[in-house]
């Protein structure tokens, strides 16, 4: 998935949210008014959310997005979103906060239609997601994962000199759970980890009056939804 910033990982999680919520109904093609104003826009930001939204869900058949900007704040969006959605049924109303980047995501069923609306705000722009589809032959449920997930880091051992930084990667399988907490320990205190981007991508920051060495680092993640939890460790080699 490529990854511009925090926001696209923030928004991906939203959308995998509002798709497994509203996934547990079938239906056609959802149809959702358009915040007044709102202008659609194929910049780079929308389309690399959109299609890396659409990968994590697992390119559903008949699903469709499209990416809006607008002048009006995310949170104000929502809101309306919410007075213009008379006879649907609102099945999730969540807000996504990581890294400073904040995520608003609706997700609504009407008989057979389902509908997913996301808003957020990613420099000077104020973007607007608009998703819907009919259910996925997959299925959908209370988890994606079933309850139970495991974790991975590549690479599984990097070299640091004092004073400076490297990145480690987290993969998720079979998938990210939507509700994520996560935590490290390095079992030293000249070893950091910086959650520049998650739930994918680390950076390690070792001190400059760190003692050369090898140490292992322990991350820690947590389906807060089912409470399954999965570990994994890599070494961080101080040079």
């Amino acid at each position: 998935m490529i990854i511009v910033g925090i926001v696209v990982v923030v928004v991906v999680v939203a959308c995998v949210g509002a798709y497994i919520v509203v996934s547990r109904s079938g239906g056609v093609l959802g149809t959702l008014p358009v915040y007044s104003g709102a202008q659609e826009t194929n910049d780079n930001i929308a389309q690399q959310v959109i299609t890396s939204c659409m990968t994590e869900m697992g390119s559903p058949s008949g699903w469709s997005s499209k990416a809006y900007t607008t002048q009006a704040n995310p949170g104000d969006v929502i809101d309306w979103y919410k007075t213009q959605m008379s006879g649907w049924t609102k099945v999730t109303d969540n807000t996504v906060s990581l890294g400073g980047t904040t995520v608003y995501v609706l997700a609504y069923t009407k008989g057979n239609d389902t509908t997913g609306i996301v808003t957020f705000a990613y420099g000077n722009s104020n973007y607007l997601i608009l998703l819907a589809g009919p259910n996925p032959t997959s299925g959908g449920g209370e988890n994606q994962q079933g309850g139970q997930f495991s974790i991975s880091v590549s690479p599984s051992s990097v070299t640091i000199p004092r004073g400076e930084s490297g990145n480690v990667t987290v993969s998720y399988s079979p998938g990210v759970p939507f509700n994520l907490g996560m935590s490290s320990s390095s079992g030293y205190d000249k070893i950091q980890l910086n959650f520049s981007a998650p739930p994918f991508t680390y950076t390690v920051v070792v001190s400059g009056d760190a003692v050369p060495g090898s140490y292992t680092v322990t991350l820690e993640a947590t389906d807060t939804d089912t409470g399954a939890e999965a570990t994994t460790t890599f070494t961080v080699v101080v040079t």
